[in-house]
């Protein structure tokens, strides 16, 4: 991360952390000039800290608890890769909404017993199971254009299409945070690995912004 920042022309790196960093680059101290604007992902903390400090800084989003949402059929995904994407998401903390979005009940019914049967064996189970039964959701409806229709109103921050058809919701989705497309690219990956962005938006936001981009730093004037 440090070397991507010099790379891309950063001429100031501070390696910092928690609501202290926050409350020293918003602030200042005797050897950090104040910034005008907060952004990046953080802890219930680190949220706070920024929501706290939004006017007297400016922030990319308010973020809260992270959501993800698995749309899928069964031509694209089987119940144990269901079970295994939603607990992943449950991992995160005791308050992550996780939902499985599908047409085919049997489906939906198959991957609530390989929820149950991971429960039994995961090292995280103490963590998942509350956020699972607190925020987990199966929501079964009757065709792909009502899939679409609900994904949108729920406009999750993450969701990962595993169908037969994940361009078509590529070309049709409006509202969410980021895309996850085939049963190979799953939510994870893009959490720790890939590389995309990870500060997105969160509790329905999805509805009127997408995630940071570089027109966040732009300002505009008029005359």
């Amino acid at each position: 991360m440090i070397a991507a920042m010099h790379l891309g022309g950063a001429n100031e790196i501070y390696v910092l952390g928690g609501i202290q960093g926050i409350g020293a680059i918003a602030i200042g101290t005797e050897t950090i000039e104040p910034v005008h604007m907060l952004v990046g992902p953080g802890n219930a903390f680190v949220a706070e800290a920024k929501r706290q400090l939004f006017g007297h800084v400016g922030i990319g989003l308010f973020a809260g608890p992270t959501k993800a949402m698995v749309i899928a059929d069964e031509m694209g995904a089987d119940a144990e890769l269901c079970a295994t994407d939603l607990l992943g998401q449950a991992e995160h903390g005791y308050n992550s909404p996780c939902i499985l979005l599908t047409a085919a009940e049997k489906l939906a019914r198959d991957t609530m017993d390989e929820i149950t049967r991971l429960l039994t064996i995961l090292p995280t189970a103490d963590t998942v199971a509350i956020s699972w039964g607190e925020y987990g959701e199966l929501i079964v409806v009757d065709s792909y254009d009502e899939m679409l229709a609900v994904a949108d109103e729920i406009a999750s921050e993450h969701v990962q299409v595993m169908t037969d058809r994940d361009d078509w919701f590529l070309e049709n989705m409006t509202c969410y945070g980021a895309l996850f497309l085939g049963a190979r690219t799953n939510v994870a990956n893009g959490d720790k690995v890939i590389g995309t962005n990870h500060t997105l938006p969160t509790n329905k936001a999805g509805h009127h912004t997408g995630g940071l981009w570089v027109g966040k730093f732009l300002k505009t004037h008029g005359y």
